[in-house]
């Protein structure tokens, strides 16, 4: 049996965003769990090198936009990490998200960083149920890094 198969591909990773997709293949056994979709921190692939140093987003990344296309029945949950993941934004069905003028989606919460917040997004899908084998579902997250220097 061929396993949940999920694929990033980097768009973009400037001095200022940072675009990737994520297009999920299920397999009929298991299900999308806490995946690191995005990780600003310097394990991550966010750096950004400004006068001879290697600066990363960390806690002020900024979700700008999401495109998505899910099969029916298949949603996920976009959360920062933090001492308990806190829900961003939840995308089922087919469609986009942009916050450019609004400002996008921060780890905070009424303006106050979310208790252990590191800046990573996960992905965990919803309901807590296998993801059919063949079904797809496609993601694309644009973000701005943020970084303070």
């Amino acid at each position: 049996m061929a396993a949940l198969t999920i694929t990033k591909t980097v768009l973009q990773n400037g001095n200022r965003d940072y675009r990737a997709t994520y297009n999920f293949v299920g397999d009929g056994s298991n299900t999308i769990s806490a995946y690191l979709a995005a990780d600003p921190t310097s394990a991550g692939d966010m750096g950004v090198i400004y006068s001879g140093n290697t600066l990363y987003p960390g806690t002020h990344m900024t979700i700008i936009g999401a495109r998505y296309n899910l099969a029916a029945g298949f949603s996920i949950l976009v959360q920062w990490d933090a001492t308990s993941a806190t829900d961003a934004m939840d995308l089922y069905g087919f469609g986009k998200q942009m916050m450019f003028r609004e400002g996008g989606l921060q780890p905070k919460n009424a303006g106050t960083l979310i208790t252990g917040a590191t800046g990573k997004i996960l992905f965990t899908q919803k309901p807590d149920a296998a993801l059919a084998a063949g079904v797809t579902g496609f993601i694309e997250l644009i973000l701005r890094k943020g970084i303070v220097r």
